[in-house]
């Protein structure tokens, strides 16, 4: 039913239904009032219908109460108010009776625990059904596997949109389109996102078209298209300034719009095309106060949610935004601040997922003020900075956490050409650590002690295990490279070479030297 049409028939059966009808009606009414922005009206008819079905111990009633509440709930990402709604029914004996209501519930609980970056709690909620976690889509997407995450709400969307179900498939698409967003697949993410778009305004349901449209702005901001951004963000605005609480998406609206006043104030200064551009050796952009004071509001309110998910979001675009205005030392700080959050609440294929599509909205800019490296003007990038390595190649640009692999890998490629021997490359990336570590806990462990300690001249077993661990190493690190950038992880492959001396060839024209 569209909502205007819902809000009247549920209006109509609860002005002549008593008990379980009510409330089941009150339930739907409570819904629409949401769609229609009347978010207060709304948790208040939720409270009552909820509160109806536990005097009449009725499970139907709570169980329906309970999701509609929940769902609204959680599209506002106020994600600890979800987690309320589902626990406190499903803790009732009553849910027990009605396992398809009570699975529903379960999935919600565990959508809200993810959300709060409770992986195990999401697990806990879904552990009554068989199989259920392995297809609880945004688990799986939380979890790092992206691809299957992507395929379960693909088979959602379609089967809601065979069976009719426009409000579900709005809901599937606005979830595809932001994975497929994040994934930087911006043409698929961008097409299924006006999709769910033109349904959610033909309901309408505002706090749908709030989500999708900031998620469409978010895409035009990437692509330098700021006129598209700017009115999705006057259409947004015009729905949070209703005078409801519309609590999670009010931080989302202010990280996006710091996102495109940042953009916009940046490519005054050092772009003619549209683009995002990092030039390595400009001087900084100092941004509007109104863009820093937006990325603090938004992560406040994130926390005031429980939306780590969010929070870090907007910590990473604040770190694109100070970095592509040249503050590389503020732009590492607050990226290092999201992934402290990711070592608390995300897996490590998470983890090694999202570094590399940080920052492939941004173009690479050396030449303003080139850098000569031997014969030519270093336009790719292998440089480490704290505890993260920022790596551009062939105009792309990710970023990936630090492994002794990539000591390795810099040197070799610092120096085309030169022949290393795998113990001298060991020694000299534990020093580099130890330097880091300035004298604290600097003692190197048995394998580089053995590997790297000085040995005997003719020492072949001190050889033969540098050998090992340089060659083991470097492919861990190339095959890393390769899920962020297939090009540069089979240049490196290719280029290369391992044993007990090793090597990089660069076989590219000489403009392509490292910056390390």
């Amino acid at each position: 039913m569209r909502t205007a049409a819902m809000l009247e028939a549920s209006a109509s059966v609860m002005a002549v239904a008593h008990g379980t009808q009510w409330s089941q009606a009150a339930a739907y009414h409570g819904r629409a009032l949401h769609a229609l922005g009347r978010l207060a009206d709304g948790d208040a008819v939720f409270e009552e219908a909820w509160q109806r079905a536990e005097s009449l111990d009725d499970p139907v009633a709570g169980a329906v109460a309970s999701q509609m509440a929940a769902s609204c709930s959680f599209m506002l990402h106020d994600y600890a108010e979800t987690e309320r709604w589902c626990s406190r029914e499903l803790e009732r004996r009553r849910s027990r009776l009605i396992p398809t209501l009570r699975y529903e519930l379960s999935n919600l609980l565990a959508s809200a625990r993810v959300s709060q970056g409770d992986i195990p709690g999401a697990h806990e909620a879904l552990a009554d059904w068989e199989g259920a976690a392995a297809g609880h889509g945004l688990l799986v997407y939380h979890e790092g596997d992206w691809d299957r995450s992507m395929m379960l709400f693909r088979k959602a969307f379609d089967r809601a949109r065979a069976a009719g179900q426009l409000s579900a498939a709005a809901d599937y698409g606005a979830a595809l389109g932001r994975i497929a967003r994040i994934a930087n697949q911006r043409v698929e993410a961008e097409a299924i996102l006006d999709d769910a778009l033109q349904t959610s305004l033909s309901r309408p349901d505002l706090g749908r078209e709030l989500f999708i449209r900031i998620e469409l702005a978010l895409i035009a901001c990437d692509l330098g298209q700021f006129p598209r951004a700017r009115e999705e963000l006057r259409r947004a605005k015009e729905i949070l300034d209703n005078g409801e609480d519309w609590r999670g998406h009010r931080g989302s609206f202010l990280h996006t719009c710091a996102l495109v006043k940042a953009a916009e104030h940046i490519l005054k200064f050092v772009s003619s095309d549209g683009r995002w551009h990092v030039a390595l050796f400009r001087r900084s952009v100092v941004l509007p106060n109104e863009v820093v004071e937006g990325f603090r509001a938004a992560i406040e309110i994130f926390r005031h949610y429980h939306a780590p998910w969010e929070e870090t979001a907007a910590l990473l675009y604040w770190s694109q935004a100070l970095f592509a205005a040249s503050q590389i030392r503020q732009s590492f700080e607050r990226y290092e601040a999201a992934f402290a959050i990711f070592d608390r609440i995300a897996t490590p294929q998470w983890r090694e997922r999202i570094q590399p599509e940080l920052f492939r909205f941004i173009t690479l800019d050396t030449l303003s003020e080139p850098l000569t490296v031997g014969d030519g003007t270093g336009s790719n990038v292998f440089r480490k900075e704290g505890d993260y390595w920022t790596i551009s190649f062939g105009g792309s640009m990710f970023r990936m956490r630090d492994t002794i692999g990539m000591h390795y890998i810099s040197r070799l490629i610092a120096n085309p050409g030169f022949d290393f021997a795998a113990l001298e490359l060991v020694t000299a990336a534990q020093k580099a650590i130890e330097k880091k570590a300035g004298g604290r806990n600097s003692r190197p462990s048995a394998n580089h002690r053995r590997a790297g300690g000085e040995p005997q001249s003719g020492d072949s077993q001190a050889r033969e295990r540098a050998r090992l661990m340089v060659t083991k190493r470097v492919k861990d690190v190339i095959a890393r490279i390769r899920q962020a950038h297939p090009e540069l992880g089979r240049h490196l492959a290719t280029c290369i070479r391992t044993g007990y001396m090793c090597s990089y060839a660069n076989d590219r024209a000489p403009t392509d030297a490292w910056i390390t």
